[in-house]
Protein backbone atom coordinates (compact mmCIF):
# COMPACT_ATOMS: atom_id res chain seq x y z
CA UNK A 1 0.00 0.00 0.00
CA UNK A 2 1.20 3.26 -1.09
CA UNK A 3 1.26 5.57 2.11
CA UNK A 4 3.20 8.59 0.48
CA UNK A 5 3.57 10.42 -3.12
CA UNK A 6 5.51 12.49 -4.54
CA UNK A 7 5.57 12.81 -8.47
CA UNK A 8 8.70 14.47 -9.85
CA UNK A 9 10.48 15.16 -13.25
CA UNK A 10 13.73 15.91 -14.63
CA UNK A 11 14.01 18.99 -16.47
CA UNK A 12 16.27 20.23 -18.78
CA UNK A 13 14.54 23.57 -18.70
CA UNK A 14 11.74 26.00 -16.89
CA UNK A 15 9.49 25.86 -19.37
CA UNK A 16 5.66 24.88 -18.06
CA UNK A 17 6.50 26.10 -14.27
CA UNK A 18 5.26 29.50 -14.45
CA UNK A 19 8.24 30.73 -11.85
CA UNK A 20 10.53 32.34 -13.70
CA UNK A 21 14.02 31.00 -12.38
CA UNK A 22 16.02 31.86 -15.95
CA UNK A 23 17.57 34.95 -14.41
CA UNK A 24 19.32 31.89 -11.54
CA UNK A 25 19.83 29.62 -14.10
CA UNK A 26 21.89 32.31 -16.43
CA UNK A 27 24.03 33.58 -13.19
CA UNK A 28 24.24 30.10 -11.52
CA UNK A 29 26.18 28.80 -14.98
CA UNK A 30 28.22 31.97 -15.65
CA UNK A 31 29.81 31.33 -12.18
CA UNK A 32 30.24 27.62 -13.19
CA UNK A 33 27.75 25.78 -12.04
CA UNK A 34 24.88 23.52 -14.07
CA UNK A 35 21.18 24.72 -13.06
CA UNK A 36 20.05 21.90 -15.17
CA UNK A 37 19.22 19.34 -14.98
CA UNK A 38 16.83 20.15 -11.99
CA UNK A 39 14.53 18.15 -10.18
CA UNK A 40 11.03 19.19 -10.40
CA UNK A 41 7.84 18.26 -8.08
CA UNK A 42 4.98 20.46 -9.92
CA UNK A 43 1.67 19.86 -11.79
CA UNK A 44 2.94 20.90 -15.18
CA UNK A 45 1.74 24.05 -16.61
CA UNK A 46 -0.36 24.72 -13.17
CA UNK A 47 0.56 27.76 -11.18
CA UNK A 48 -1.95 26.58 -8.57
CA UNK A 49 -1.25 25.73 -4.85
CA UNK A 50 -2.03 22.66 -3.91
CA UNK A 51 -0.57 19.64 -2.50
CA UNK A 52 2.60 18.56 -3.53
CA UNK A 53 3.82 15.96 -1.22
CA UNK A 54 0.67 13.22 -1.39
CA UNK A 55 0.26 11.96 2.01
CA UNK A 56 -2.23 8.82 2.19
CA UNK A 57 -4.82 8.86 5.17
CA UNK A 58 -1.40 8.34 7.68
CA UNK A 59 -1.93 11.26 10.98
CA UNK A 60 1.90 11.28 10.85
CA UNK A 61 1.90 13.69 7.56
CA UNK A 62 4.71 15.86 8.82
CA UNK A 63 7.02 12.45 9.34
CA UNK A 64 5.78 11.61 5.79
CA UNK A 65 6.24 14.60 4.62
CA UNK A 66 9.92 14.48 5.61
CA UNK A 67 10.55 11.42 4.32
CA UNK A 68 9.45 12.73 0.75
CA UNK A 69 11.68 15.21 0.67
CA UNK A 70 14.68 13.58 2.51
CA UNK A 71 14.03 11.15 -0.49
CA UNK A 72 13.86 13.62 -3.17
CA UNK A 73 17.03 14.70 -2.09
CA UNK A 74 18.81 11.52 -2.13
CA UNK A 75 17.23 11.02 -5.94
CA UNK A 76 18.99 14.61 -6.82
CA UNK A 77 22.75 12.97 -5.76
CA UNK A 78 21.37 10.20 -7.63
CA UNK A 79 20.60 11.66 -11.00
CA UNK A 80 23.23 14.42 -10.25
CA UNK A 81 20.40 17.18 -10.96
CA UNK A 82 21.63 20.52 -9.89
CA UNK A 83 18.68 20.90 -7.22
CA UNK A 84 15.24 20.25 -6.56
CA UNK A 85 12.03 22.42 -6.96
CA UNK A 86 8.85 21.64 -5.55
CA UNK A 87 6.55 24.86 -6.27
CA UNK A 88 3.09 25.96 -5.42
CA UNK A 89 3.13 24.07 -2.49
CA UNK A 90 0.32 24.47 0.59
CA UNK A 91 1.34 26.39 3.54
CA UNK A 92 2.03 23.56 5.73
CA UNK A 93 4.39 21.89 2.73
CA UNK A 94 5.89 25.09 2.61
CA UNK A 95 6.88 24.87 6.49
CA UNK A 96 8.05 21.14 6.39
CA UNK A 97 10.28 22.36 3.30
CA UNK A 98 11.75 24.87 5.67
CA UNK A 99 12.23 22.72 8.67
CA UNK A 100 14.46 19.72 6.27
CA UNK A 101 16.70 22.76 5.72
CA UNK A 102 15.17 23.86 1.96
CA UNK A 103 15.51 27.18 1.05
CA UNK A 104 11.94 29.14 0.46
CA UNK A 105 10.43 30.48 -2.04
CA UNK A 106 8.25 34.02 -1.61
CA UNK A 107 6.40 35.61 -4.17
CA UNK A 108 2.51 36.96 -4.66
CA UNK A 109 -0.38 34.72 -5.98
CA UNK A 110 -4.08 36.06 -6.27
CA UNK A 111 -6.78 33.29 -5.46
CA UNK A 112 -10.52 33.64 -6.21
CA UNK A 113 -12.98 31.65 -4.52
CA UNK A 114 -16.38 30.88 -5.32
CA UNK A 115 -18.14 32.09 -1.99
CA UNK A 116 -21.16 29.68 -3.26
CA UNK A 117 -22.67 32.42 -6.45
CA UNK A 118 -25.91 30.85 -7.67
CA UNK A 119 -25.07 33.13 -10.77
CA UNK A 120 -22.88 35.31 -12.30
CA UNK A 121 -25.09 38.11 -11.76
CA UNK A 122 -24.67 37.31 -7.54
CA UNK A 123 -20.77 37.47 -7.93
CA UNK A 124 -20.88 40.56 -9.63
CA UNK A 125 -23.38 42.05 -6.96
CA UNK A 126 -20.50 42.14 -4.75
CA UNK A 127 -18.21 44.39 -6.83
CA UNK A 128 -18.10 48.10 -7.69
CA UNK A 129 -20.29 49.12 -10.41
CA UNK A 130 -17.17 50.64 -12.51
CA UNK A 131 -16.07 46.30 -12.38
CA UNK A 132 -19.60 45.12 -13.10
CA UNK A 133 -19.99 47.48 -16.00
CA UNK A 134 -16.06 46.48 -17.27
CA UNK A 135 -16.88 42.91 -16.65
CA UNK A 136 -19.91 42.92 -18.50
CA UNK A 137 -18.05 45.01 -21.58
CA UNK A 138 -15.28 42.04 -21.96
CA UNK A 139 -17.80 39.50 -22.01
CA UNK A 140 -20.26 41.21 -24.24
CA UNK A 141 -17.06 41.44 -26.19
CA UNK A 142 -15.70 38.10 -26.53
CA UNK A 143 -19.64 37.13 -27.17
CA UNK A 144 -20.07 39.54 -30.24
CA UNK A 145 -16.38 38.58 -31.60
CA UNK A 146 -17.83 35.03 -32.71
CA UNK A 147 -16.07 33.25 -30.31
CA UNK A 148 -17.04 29.87 -29.12
CA UNK A 149 -16.38 27.30 -25.98
CA UNK A 150 -16.52 23.72 -25.85
CA UNK A 151 -15.35 22.10 -22.26
CA UNK A 152 -13.79 18.66 -22.84
CA UNK A 153 -13.35 15.83 -19.88
CA UNK A 154 -11.93 12.33 -20.02
CA UNK A 155 -11.61 10.45 -22.92
CA UNK A 156 -12.91 13.48 -24.78
CA UNK A 157 -9.47 15.19 -24.79
CA UNK A 158 -7.72 13.87 -28.16
CA UNK A 159 -3.98 14.06 -28.82
CA UNK A 160 -4.80 17.20 -30.98
CA UNK A 161 -5.96 19.21 -27.64
CA UNK A 162 -3.38 18.51 -26.01
CA UNK A 163 -1.15 19.34 -28.71
CA UNK A 164 -2.64 22.75 -29.10
CA UNK A 165 -2.89 23.23 -25.41
CA UNK A 166 0.92 22.96 -25.29
CA UNK A 167 1.16 25.19 -28.64
CA UNK A 168 -0.92 28.02 -26.41
CA UNK A 169 1.04 27.45 -23.45
CA UNK A 170 3.96 27.90 -25.34
CA UNK A 171 2.57 31.50 -26.44
CA UNK A 172 2.57 32.83 -23.26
Amino acid sequence: MIEALLPLYVKNHSLGEYVFDHGWADAFERAGGRYYPKLQASVPFTPVTGPKLLIGTAEDHEEKRRALLSTACQVVERFGTSSLHVTFVTEAEWASAAACGFLQRTGQQFHWENKGYASFDEFLGELSSARRKNLRKERAAVRDSGITFEWLTGSDIREAHWDAFFDFYLET
